[in-house]
């Protein structure tokens, strides 16, 4: 059996604390407890605050983009920057793995 892993790239265009992105930021645990709840969900990347806005993974290389997240990609211009190259990715791994940063180029 196989599972899905999926990582999605982005830089604010203003920091976590700037009311411009109090909205992303206020949402971010509800969405991310969301995830949590799905069935057959597994892990996903965050650190000590409990979400991933600190971390900062090296340079994207590119990759074709696949996916719109619901009602918030309709505003995701407003929160982030647009990024040179796609900043979404998906690989299969086998059921069990929990994968790393670095796989995401394999």
């Amino acid at each position: 059996m196989s599972h899905i892993a999926q990582l999605n790239i982005g830089r604010l265009r203003h920091p976590t604390n700037d009311p411009r992105t109090a909205a992303f930021m206020t949402n971010l645990d509800r969405i991310n407890a969301l995830a949590e709840r799905s069935e057959r969900f597994v892990w996903r990347l965050k650190d000590d605050s409990n979400n991933a806005t600190a971390i900062r993974p090296a340079a994207a290389r590119p990759w074709r983009s696949t996916c719109r997240c619901g009602r918030a990609s309709n505003r995701k211009g407003e929160w982030f920057e647009k990024l040179g190259a796609p900043h979404f990715v998906m690989w299969t791994i086998s059921a069990g793995h929990i994968p790393d940063l670095e796989e995401r180029w394999s």
